[in-house]
């Protein structure tokens, strides 16, 4: 992923990165910085604790923050540069049109539908500083 990001630096990337991974390979870089956890003073023999929501990882241009994403399909990463990711829209999420709520009863079933409406989207500036690899495995 390091190598991923020193090609991508020859292109001008650099600051804050998104690595968004898919939770299966997520847990196994968890597992790797689980077995490099040292305990300190704040031991607790009557309970053990150690997860992360996200890994930081540095590399000589740029930052990288690793998260999961249950989208995010499996053998893939995605590297997004924070700064060129800009949301574009008018209206936030609303689940409230014209005083009407986007909420109905499903017939014959014993479940509510919900509906949310956007006028919204996501749009990179500079697509050349990120990317999605293929062909990822976990060791």
């Amino acid at each position: 992923m390091l190598a991923s990001q020193t090609l991508n630096s020859n292109k001008g990337g650099s600051g804050e990165y998104l690595l968004i991974l898919p939770p299966v390979q997520f847990q196994s870089l968890l597992n790797d910085e689980a077995t490099a956890q040292v305990f300190d003073s704040s031991y607790k023999p009557s309970e053990a604790s150690h997860g992360f929501e996200s890994v930081r990882l540095r590399s000589p241009t740029s930052s990288i923050i690793a998260v999961s994403h249950p989208f995010q399909k499996e053998g893939k990463f995605s590297l997004v540069q924070k700064e060129n990711l800009k949301r574009v829209g008018s209206t936030d999420h609303t689940m409230e049109v014209a005083g009407q709520e986007l909420a109905r009863l499903v017939e014959g079933k014993n479940a509510v539908e919900f509906m949310v409406l956007t006028d919204q989207c996501v749009v990179l500036n500079a697509p050349a500083r990120n990317f999605v690899a293929t062909g990822v495995t976990t060791t």
